[in-house]
């Protein structure tokens, strides 16, 4: 029976049900048999920690001329934002490490005097003397 309550039905008896083709979605030709079961691998700590010196050599791979980070990452076992992120976090420590530098104006030089010619004689040269 349906029950209408200012014009609405009853809305189970509209469905249809949901066991019927219409919801089944796309079947695909290849489908996990029930039987099998589902294999979870888990890590036995969530997150690797990497030390600093492995962080900054693989982010100097990526730095070096030709280098494709996919390939980089992919040879370390890390994802390519991690490597992004590593970078990043290095330039902000590069960035952070700058001391203000103040220009001041060049110092004028002092030229040696000239060596005299009585030491030039002295030393072995010829030198003239003059008269």
């Amino acid at each position: 029976m349906a029950v209408e309550v200012a014009g609405m039905t009853d809305e189970a008896e509209t469905m249809e049900p949901l066991a019927s083709r219409a919801y089944d979605g796309p079947k695909s030709a290849v489908r996990a048999r029930p039987d099998r079961g589902v294999e979870v691998r888990v890590r036995p700590v969530r997150r690797r920690s990497w030390p600093d010196e492995d962080k900054l050599r693989m982010v100097r791979e990526t730095l070096a001329a030709g280098a494709v980070v996919q390939v980089v990452a992919d040879r370390n076992g890390v994802s390519t934002g991690q490597l992004y992120t590593w970078r990043k976090e290095l330039l902000a420590a590069a960035v952070s490490g700058f001391v203000p530098v103040a220009v001041a104006p060049e110092v004028p030089r002092i030229e040696a005097p000239a060596q005299r010619a009585d030491q030039l004689t002295a030393q072995g040269g010829s030198a003239v003397s003059a008269r």
